[in-house]
C-alpha cells in the first residue's frame, strides 16, 4: 500500500517568505560603520555605486570624506576616514532636521 504524502502549505509559505526576505535584503546593499570602501574618491565612488548607491555630493573635510548618497529614494550621509577608507559613520539623511538632538 502506498502512502500519500501531502505538502504542508505552512512550510511552503514560510520557505517563500524567507526567500523574499533574503532577496529584499540583497536589494538594499547597505554600508555600515567599519566597512572599508577605499582611500580615494574614485575607489569610494566605485564601491558605493557597485552597491547600488548614487553619489550626490563628495567633499573632503578635515581627515576624511563626507559623502551624500541615495538609493531607492532614500538619502544617506557617510563619513569616511581618508587614511584607512573605513566608514566612520552613516546616517539617514532623511532624518536630519538641522538641530542637535542633545
Amino acid at each position: 500500500m502506498m502512502k500519500l504524502i501531502k505538502a504542508k502549505p505552512l512550510t511552503a509559505a514560510l520557505g517563500a517568505a524567507s526567500a523574499l526576505a533574503i532577496m529584499a535584503g540583497a536589494a538594499y546593499a547597505n554600508i555600515a560603520a567599519g566597512d572599508k570602501l577605499g582611500t580615494t574618491e574614485a575607489e569610494i565612488r566605485a564601491a558605493l555605486e557597485g552597491q547600488g548607491y548614487t553619489v550626490e555630493e563628495f567633499e573632503m573635510e578635515d581627515d576624511g570624506f563626507e559623502v551624500e548618497l541615495a538609493m531607492d529614494g532614500k538619502t544617506f550621509e557617510a563619513e569616511i576616514d581618508a587614511k584607512t577608507g573605513e566608514v566612520l559613520e552613516i546616517e539617514d539623511g532623511d532624518d536630519e532636521d538641522g538641530e542637535d538632538d542633545d
